[in-house]
């Protein structure tokens, strides 16, 4: 018969190996979720690094880039609160320097505006998918005018809207490279007036026609007594104002003054209310501009007017851009 002590040996000797054993198993598993947890506390504080210095690389661009875009704001406030507010001389509008003055230039002072916008869109990941509380804030600003510059302007006093494709043509054309090193662009420029002036015909006067329309409607209107034909440039302007305030850090513009009220305007002070409110209020409005509508959405359909619309130019878009679609039973 085996001894008890040796017994009591083996069972002791076990029992020592299987907790040996259970130590280095809790031991190896407390080890990878150690190291699981160092992996993982690494990644979060890598990916925290990463987001702390693209908000500061952000932030870099925001500021560097916005300051243009404070110059071009203010600059084309001041020449359309000089158009709105100050007498348009008879000199201006029957000479050949004075026509180019109001027109040309003040187009410029809006391409300027534009690609200053288009360049800090693209150079700061554009507006809708940051979180950078200031530069939604400028997007937000953006916004309001790019809504004055898309808002459809009937015949009872309004003007037409601007086409945003015609806006995003005018940008790409005013921004150039204007320095580089060894084949790297440096820095990213506009065109001067010169330029501008010199590529006007060519460039510039086909995509900026409907800001032209707003000055003449502008003149016209001055001439006959009209109100509220120069509401979208009022309307501007007022925008412009509010985008100064919010870049002018330094107080460099103190004194900025707004155009008389327009009719209707999304500015701070014209509209302080919710901002929710005007674009509702601009939805439901655009339910009632005349055009060909859909067909389940026939209840205010003008049959006189979509009988005016000719499908000649729709036939001829078709044609030139080689889709080689033929708009059967189409009648004009």
């Amino acid at each position: 018969m085996v001894d008890a002590s040796v017994i009591v040996s083996i069972v002791i000797a076990v029992i020592s190996v299987l907790g040996t054993l259970i130590v280095a198993f809790v031991g190896h598993v407390t080890a990878k979720k150690q190291e699981a947890a160092r992996h993982d506390l690494a990644r979060r504080l890598e990916e925290m690094k990463e987001k702390r210095q693209e908000a500061r690389d952000l932030a870099a661009l925001t500021a560097k880039y916005s300051q243009p875009l404070m110059v071009a704001a203010y600059e084309l406030q001041a020449r359309l609160y000089e158009l709105l507010e100050y007498p348009i001389s008879k000199e201006h509008l029957e000479t050949q320097e004075g026509l180019e003055d109001i027109k040309i230039f003040t187009c410029y002072r809006f391409a300027v505006l534009l690609a200053w916008t288009h360049i800090l869109k693209s150079k700061a990941q554009y507006f809708s998918f940051t979180t950078d509380t200031n530069l939604r804030k400028i997007g937000d600003l953006v916004l309001r005018v790019n809504e004055e510059f898309d808002r459809r302007r009937g015949n009872d006093g309004q003007n037409v809207g601007v086409w945003p494709g015609s806006r995003v043509l005018v940008s790409e054309r005013m921004i150039k490279t204007a320095t580089h090193e060894k084949e790297v662009p440096l820095d990213t420029m506009v065109r001067g007036y010169n330029e501008f002036r010199r590529d006007w015909d060519t460039l510039f006067k086909s995509p900026m026609g409907y800001f032209c329309q707003w000055i003449d409607d502008m003149l016209l209107a001055r001439k006959e007594g009209q109100e509220h034909k120069d509401d979208a440039l009022r309307c501007t302007q007022h925008n412009l104002v509010d985008m100064v305030q919010h870049l002018d850090n330094n107080e460099l513009y103190p004194h900025l003054r707004r155009a008389e009220e327009p009719w209707f305007c999304d500015c701070t002070r014209c509209n302080p209310q919710d901002r929710e409110k005007p674009l509702e209020y601009r939805g439901d409005t655009r339910h009632n501009d005349k055009g060909l509508r859909p067909w389940y959405n026939r209840d205010k359909v003008n049959r006189a007017y979509d009988a005016s619309i000719t499908m000649e130019a729709v036939r001829v878009m078709t044609c030139t851009t080689g889709f080689n679609q033929a708009l059967a039973g189409l009648k004009t």
